[in-house]
């Protein structure tokens, strides 16, 4: 079953662009015009086992250390790479007032529908 198609609202659009950015969206592809968001709670944690998932048996700190390092861009690879919560092709008006996701420390933000 293909994924839903958002109906955006243009008459708006600061209030689509609030709405995306309070449920956690942040610009990701400016080609794609593509909002990501940090999409679980445990992340942090989910993106340690992932880069080093060598870690539970041997015992090493290798992936928790690893996402310290990345300070405050950490959510901003997580939404990058490992974020399965994405929107393409937001309306360039509204994908404009969204907040980028360079070094935004914004992290997970449960979304009630």
């Amino acid at each position: 079953m293909p994924p839903l198609k958002r109906v955006w609202d243009y008459s708006n659009v600061v209030g689509e662009a609030l709405s995306l950015a309070a449920a956690g969206y942040r610009r990701t592809s400016n080609n794609h015009r593509m909002v990501t968001r940090v999409d679980r709670p445990d992340w942090k944690e989910h993106m340690a086992r992932e880069h080093s998932p060598w870690d539970a048996k041997r015992g090493t700190d290798d992936g928790p250390r690893w996402v310290r390092c990345l300070g405050d861009g950490a959510a901003d690879h997580y939404r990058r790479v490992y974020s399965m919560d994405s929107i393409e092709g937001v309306p360039e008006p509204i994908f404009k007032l969204v907040p980028g996701s360079n070094w935004d420390t914004c992290g997970y933000i449960e979304v009630t529908q």
